[in-house]
């Protein structure tokens, strides 16, 4: 702005000067003295008046300084002019002003990949951004509107793609990906504005031995479980280790436990408010100011979710099968009390429940002698079954 103001006190004594040299030789031209004042003032007056342009603020814009065409402290982000009028000297053709939209703007974008267990999952992310008052020039620089939306997408697809392949740090099966979002916006603010993080305390991770190579979003599964830590060992051994780690010194050195979650707390409050939009995150690389990093609905695609659906159909019918054969292995056994061979039991019944595949001799059983329980069992066992295997 300080070179703004130097330019315009220099053009202003420079058009004096020259007004004053106009208003002087028709005086003396005229030979009449007050003519040449009355043409001073005039002159002067149209210029300053004609070099006070309004920037309309319905809607909302401001405008980046020029001078000659150029803009005015490229390097420092340009001169922004806020809405309303601005003292720009010969308006048009010495000063002049480039307008840009200064409401925030809504970007939203999804992203596709597979994670680990080869599911297919969609993300969709929500972006709200406006351009950098202070530096407006680098929102040009960067490619205006196009250019800037274009730059912001890549790196947090580049970012979000590769974390979601992960083994390491991303969901290991699409099952997790649904309760990833609030892990999912660490992950893209540590990708933009890692100098924005809160500090992660060095002295409580040197006061857990073995937790140094933990990544911090482990530490935030463990506090927060959206989701839990993996179980699986074969999986994700480094979340096995962590939950144990975490789990003995809960037990071991519960103050060192508190102090990490502390950290953990702050984190994450962190990350709430810039979901919630309460944040000012600056890219200078951009021009632009972030106030809002939302990632919505985690979904998987089509083709993904009916394999799933048709899995557990599948396991559905194997319990169903195992289930059946339990019962009938309970009832043959029965059956055999009264002595049937277990090819009789089995026909039995088959040819009691309307399954026999063969024509099978009906044949009259006893009620085996004992007492009730055994003839309750045996009934139970030649009729069809209703309610599960035979009780003890």
């Amino acid at each position: 702005m300080k070179t703004f103001w130097i330019l315009t006190g220099i053009s202003a004594s420079v058009l004096i000067f020259f007004v004053f040299l106009a208003a002087s030789f028709i005086g003396h031209v005229t030979d009449i003295r007050a003519l040449g004042v009355l043409v001073f003032l005039l002159l002067l007056g149209a210029i300053f008046l004609q070099g006070f342009p309004e920037i309309p603020n319905n809607p909302l814009r401001k405008g980046i300084a020029t001078f000659l065409g150029w803009y005015i402290d490229k390097g420092s982000g340009g001169v922004s002019l806020s809405e309303g009028r601005h003292l720009l000297l010969l308006y048009g053709l010495l000063f002049d002003y480039v307008p840009y939209d200064a409401t925030r703007r809504t970007l939203k974008f999804s992203i596709t990949e597979r994670t680990p267990d080869d599911g297919v999952i969609t993300m969709e992310i929500e972006l709200v951004y406006e351009i950098d008052s202070k530096h407006p020039y680098w929102f040009i620089e960067a490619g205006k509107l196009e250019g800037v939306t274009g730059k912001l997408i890549a790196q947090i697809q580049t970012r979000i793609r590769e974390w979601i392949r992960s083994p390491f740090e991303g969901p290991l099966k699409w099952q997790e990906a649904s309760g990833l979002n609030g892990l999912a916006t660490y992950v893209i603010v540590g990708k933009l504005f890692p100098k924005n993080l809160p500090i992660f305390p060095a002295a409580v991770i040197a006061a857990i031995p073995g937790a140094a190579g933990i990544p911090i979003s482990l530490f935030i599964k463990y506090f927060t479980q959206q989701p839990p830590l993996s179980t699986d060992k074969k999986l994700h051994k480094d979340e096995v280790a962590a939950q144990i780690l975490l789990d003995q010194l809960e037990v071991n050195d519960l103050a060192a436990w508190k102090d990490l979650k502390a950290a953990v707390l702050v984190q994450t409050n962190f990350i709430n408010d810039v979901k919630s939009g309460y944040c000012a995150l600056e890219m200078p690389n951009l021009g632009i100011i972030i106030s809002r990093i939302g990632v919505g609905d985690i979904q998987a695609d089509g083709k993904t979710a009916e394999a799933a659906n048709r899995v557990s159909e599948q396991q559905l019918q194997n319990d169903v099968n195992n289930l059946k054969t339990k019962n009938q292995a309970a009832r043959v056994e029965v059956l055999k009390k009264t002595g049937l061979t277990e090819q009789e039991a089995l026909e039995a019944i088959q040819l009691q429940d309307g399954n026999a595949t063969k024509k099978i001799e009906q044949k009259t059983f006893g009620v085996p002698p004992g007492n009730l329980k055994d003839a309750l069992d045996f009934v139970r066992a030649v009729l069809p079954n209703r309610g599960g295997p035979p009780r003890p």
